[in-house]
């Protein structure tokens, strides 16, 4: 079990709606956002919701082709999941229009 304080989880939402701004992800975009139950979840899902960013929630358990098929319909801007599924991997964003996978904590 990870513990954190308020003040922490503010500041890791300051720093990830700052890096996505700086990725280009602005007010009213779709992003996919696929993660398991973590507070990693819930720091990303407040810096989305911070700028208005628009998440769409993608269950861990879907697979490529399902989450091709969101992509197709919604049009996201970018995808956020979680490599390897676990909540101490790397934090990870792919820029759906370039295919760029880039770490969100700059």
């Amino acid at each position: 079990m990870q513990i954190t304080t308020y003040r922490e989880f503010k500041q890791r939402v300051d720093n990830l709606s700052a890096g996505m701004y700086r990725l280009g992800l602005r007010k009213a975009d779709n992003i996919l956002l696929q993660m398991p139950n973590c507070i990693e979840f819930m720091e990303v899902l407040f810096a989305c919701l911070q700028i208005g960013i628009r998440p769409v929630l993608v269950l861990p358990t879907h697979r490529e082709n399902e989450v091709r098929a969101f992509a197709k319909l919604l049009a996201p801007k970018a995808y956020i999941s979680r490599l390897f599924w676990k909540c101490n991997a790397r934090r990870s964003v792919v820029m759906l229009d370039e295919l760029i996978l880039t770490d969100i904590y700059i």
